[in-house]
């Protein structure tokens, strides 16, 4: 999994973004407490499974075959 990471100059102009966006009202307030998956262990196991075998992959590109546009949204 490739993590990407902003330089300096772009994360000090989000933030300031962020800052201005909080202040005039047009920011959410985020989640409060943790979240919690909706699948039981067995189910976690199946998907961790289906990700890690390249079926997730394969299900996306098909996808994105039958509607290009998808690809970019």
């Amino acid at each position: 999994m490739v993590h990407r990471t902003m330089s300096p100059a772009l994360e000090a102009a989000v933030e300031r973004a962020r800052l201005e966006a909080q202040s005039t009202g047009e920011l959410l307030r985020g989640p409060e407490g943790s979240a919690e998956s909706p699948f039981d262990a067995t189910e976690r196991e199946i998907i961790a499974s289906w990700h890690s075998s390249g079926g997730y992959e394969r299900a996306v590109a098909e996808f994105v075959d039958r509607d290009p546009d998808i690809a970019t949204q």
